[in-house]
């Protein structure tokens, strides 16, 4: 079975907050994905049927293909500029930070957050809390944050889960594993799979909405990296796909166009490290996969300013594309592998 994360004070001091609390605040991370949209929506529903007035807030847009997700259309994205953003998480009694366990993760919220005089709860699997809140549910061994939040909100209510709230967790532990793929060994997770779909949520309807919703230049955009910007280290077990700011133009790139993109060469039977990297604005970003037994957590945090999953992680940097794409090379060459 799945564990129970609280001890009974713990438990009986979160309910009570949450009973008195009217106000309150659910936080994400930056890029929010599948996961943290799942898990923040779970307690968002949760929430709402106890009439509780609850704000959603994350750092930036999220894409597209998401956006179905019940409630979806009620998050925010933080501008600290606003001062009603700003009053909402200072006036906030309670405050869930749901998939991210350091401050920088969450982006401009953070100067709000750690002013706020609110309860804060963490729900998170990433290695290496930080300890900014007043209570932390935190295993890296759990698929996901929404599996977490399961087990969180069904030790404080046993009758929790409706259709919407199973919906959303549901998604956030399909997306975070890769329909299962990784981080995916726990029979607890499949228990709870089960117990969400005895809800009664559409799982087919589901992976239709999430998997066979894209684009015809989404398509078109896939066939083109692979044909075109996926190169190959073969010594190091390595394939990089780049995507630069003209070629996004070209496509008519959208949030979230270019999801589950690099996992793909790990299909490749040799293959044991993906890396997709994608410039944007200010900075380039790299997401990083594994296939077995090598650690891109590590590498995501030593040399990418990032983090994750020892399968799956990521990082920014602050060069150019063609800068960033070398500076890869050149880590992968020197890392044994």
């Amino acid at each position: 079975m799945y564990k129970n994360y609280l001890s009974t004070a713990q438990k009986d001091e979160v309910t009570a907050k949450i009973s008195s609390a009217q106000n309150i605040i659910i936080s994400g991370h930056i890029n929010p994905d599948g996961d943290c949209l799942g898990a923040a929506l779970g307690v968002y529903n949760y929430l709402k049927s106890m009439n509780k007035n609850v704000t959603i807030f994350v750092p930036n847009e999220f894409p597209k293909y998401l956006k179905w997700l019940k409630g979806a259309d009620n998050i925010l994205v933080f501008n600290q500029e606003d001062t009603s953003h700003v009053e909402l998480v200072l006036d906030a009694e309670l405050i869930f930070c749901l998939d991210y366990n350091e401050l920088k993760r969450c982006g401009d919220i953070s100067n709000s957050l750690q002013v706020s005089s609110a309860y804060k709860i963490m729900i998170d699997h990433h290695p290496s809390p930080q300890d900014f809140c007043n209570l932390t549910v935190s295993d890296t061994a759990v698929s996901s944050a929404s599996e977490l939040v399961y087990c969180f909100l069904k030790q404080i209510d046993n009758n929790f889960i409706n259709q919407d709230i199973a919906e959303n967790l549901f998604v956030g532990i399909v997306m975070d594993t890769g329909c299962f793929q990784h981080n995916s060994s726990l029979p607890a997770t499949f228990i709870i799979i089960a117990e969400l779909l005895q809800s009664g949520i559409n799982k087919d309807n589901i992976f239709n909405l999430l998997f066979k919703n894209s684009s015809e230049n989404r398509v078109k955009l896939l066939g083109y990296l692979l044909n075109n910007k996926l190169f190959f280290l073969h010594d190091k077990k390595t394939a990089y796909i780049y995507f630069s700011k003209d070629e996004q133009q070209q496509f008519d790139y959208q949030i979230g166009d270019t999801e589950s993109f690099v996992n793909i060469p790990l299909q490749i039977a040799y293959i044991e490290i993906s890396a997709f990297i994608m410039e944007s604005d200010n900075h380039v970003k790299i997401s990083l996969r594994s296939k077995s037994y090598f650690d891109v957590n590590l590498l995501a945090r030593q040399y990418f300013n990032g983090g994750g999953h020892k399968n799956a992680a990521g990082g920014k940097i602050y060069h150019s594309l063609s800068d960033t794409v070398r500076f890869f090379l050149n880590v992968i060459n020197n890392t044994e592998i």
